[in-house]
C-alpha cells in the first residue's frame, strides 16, 4: 500500500510511514541448513570417516578410565583430512567422574580446539546411570581442564 493512500485513510503520517515500511519489508529467505553426520566407534572401519558421505563425524575416543578406541587416530584425522567437522566422545562408564574426565581430556588433547567434545551418556555399561550429578561433574571437569563445555548426548 502506498504512503499517500494510508494517510488519506486517516492514519497519522508517522504511523502510516511505519506501516508502509513494514508492508514493503520482505522476510529474509530461510536458509535450509541440513547437515549429515555419523557417529562412529571401533565397530566401524578405521576409514569410515573418510569415505562416508557426511558433513561431520563424531568419533568415540574413550570409555571409562582405561579404554581408548583403537581407531581413534585414524577416524579423527580422517574426518579432518576429508573436510568434515569433528566431534570426539567419551562413553561414560560410571566410575569416578573426575578420573573419567581427566582420562578423556588427556586422550583427546591432539584435537583440542579442532573438535566438539561430547559425553555419551547411556544406560548400557554405565554404573552411574540415573545419577545426573555424575554427568554434571564430568562436564564441569572437562570444562575446567579445557575451557570447553562438552555436549551431552
Amino acid at each position: 500500500m502506498r504512503l499517500k493512500t494510508l494517510i488519506s485513510r486517516g492514519l497519522p503520517a508517522a504511523a502510516a510511514a511505519l506501516l508502509a515500511t513494514l508492508l514493503t519489508m520482505q522476510p529474509a529467505a530461510a536458509a535450509a541448513a541440513t547437515m549429515q553426520g555419523i557417529d562412529v566407534s571401533s565397530w566401524q572401519s578405521p576409514t569410515v570417516t573418510q569415505t562416508a558421505q557426511a558433513d561431520f563425524a563424531i568419533v568415540k575416543a574413550t570409555q571409562g578410565t582405561g579404554y581408548v578406541s583403537p581407531y581413534l587416530h585414524q577416524q579423527a584425522n580422517g574426518a579432518l583430512a576429508s573436510g568434515k567437522k569433528l566431534g570426539l566422545y567419551h562413553y561414560a562408564g560410571g566410575s569416578s567422574c573426575v578420573q573419567e574426565a581427566n582420562f578423556f581430556v588427556r586422550t583427546i588433547k591432539p584435537w583440542l580446539r579442532r573438535a566438539v567434545l561430547v559425553l555419551d551418556w547411556e544406560s548400557n555399561q554405565n554404573s552411574a546411570w540415573g545419577d545426573a550429578a555424575w554427568s554434571t561433574c564430568f562436564v564441569q571437569r572437562v570444562k575446567d581442564a579445557t575451557g570447553v563445555t562438552p555436549m551431552v548426548y
